[in-house]
Parts: structure tokens; sequence; C-alpha cells
């Protein structure tokens, strides 16, 4: 018995190719940027010339423990299977992968140690005495200088450190 068909079989690296050109238009900037490291770097992993149709749940699977073993964080890990579903999700409408069928869905979830331990830290916001303390001048003095204008952009905006780090310099 044969497997789902699909329109047209084309390599992974023509299809990444065709959903980066689909989603530029319509996908501000940075984010055009994040979804295409990741769908460059599934590509390198996978290989350019591996055919759409040919690719499954384990590939998924690997790939996603090898962002592991470089010590990439969950929060990571999960943002990049959302654009890797995104781009299956594409592959699949434009026929260039079987329907029904997305290999990055569910693959990556937080355990339930993770859950746990972000419950108990959360995002809480700092009170104006801890504030204080950390912009204080001999505090502040031992920041090093990247990272004193991080905690500025931190101050002044409410952004997250995690979403400071993603700053590009066009951004600011």
């Amino acid at each position: 018995p044969t497997g789902p068909s699909v329109a047209k079989v084309i390599t992974l690296g023509k299809a990444k190719d065709l959903w980066l050109a689909s989603i530029k238009a319509s996908t501000l900037v940075k984010t055009y940027t994040i979804k295409k490291l990741a769908i460059e770097g599934f590509t390198r992993f996978m290989g350019e010339d591996r055919e759409m149709p040919s690719i499954d749940r384990p590939d998924l699977a690997s790939w996603f423990q090898s962002l592991r073993d470089q010590g990439l964080a969950t929060p990571t890990i999960v943002n990049k299977a959302s654009y890797m579903r995104g781009f299956f999700d594409w592959c699949a409408n434009a026929g260039y992968f079987p329907a029904g069928n997305n290999p990055a869905q569910g693959q990556v979830k937080y355990g339930t140690r993770e859950k746990r331990q972000r419950r108990k830290l959360g995002f809480k916001a700092f009170s104006i005495e801890q504030v204080q303390e950390i912009f204080a001048a001999q505090a502040f003095a031992k920041v090093t200088y990247h990272a004193r204008w991080a905690s500025l952009i931190g101050l002044y905006t409410g952004a997250r450190a995690s979403e400071v780090g993603q700053l590009l310099v066009a951004d600011i």
C-alpha cells in the first residue's frame, strides 16, 4: 500500500525557500528572521536534498533532541516547534506534504518538573526597593557594559530579560 499522496514532490531546500518567500511580506522583520533561522537549522540538520514526503516524526524528534543537546532551553525549542508546525501546515496546503500528518505537532512539551518550576518562579514585578537596589550606583557599576544597556531597556520598557536578549540592533 502506498502512503498519502502529494501534488508535487520537492526537496526540503526548495520548500524552505518557497515558504520563506510566502511569509516574508506579511511577517515582521524580527519574526521573519527568527522563523528563517529555525527552518534553516532544520534544513541543515536534514539536508537540502531530502524529499518533503519522506520527512517523518522521528526526523523532527531527532532535530529537537539535537537542540536540547546543544543546550537550548525548552521555551526556545517550543518556539521552534511552533514555527515548524506552521512550515509543515503550509507545505500540506501547498500540496508538498501529506495533509493531516504534521510531524512537528505535539513534539515538544514542558515536563511536569519544568511546569512546576515555571509556576514557582513565575514572572513577578520587582518592588520599588528591589529596583532601587539593582540600579544603585555601587551595584550597577559591577554590571557589564552590555548588561547595563539590557537592564536599562528592561527598566524603561518593562520587557522581560528573554525579550531584551532577542532584540536586534535594528529594533533599537
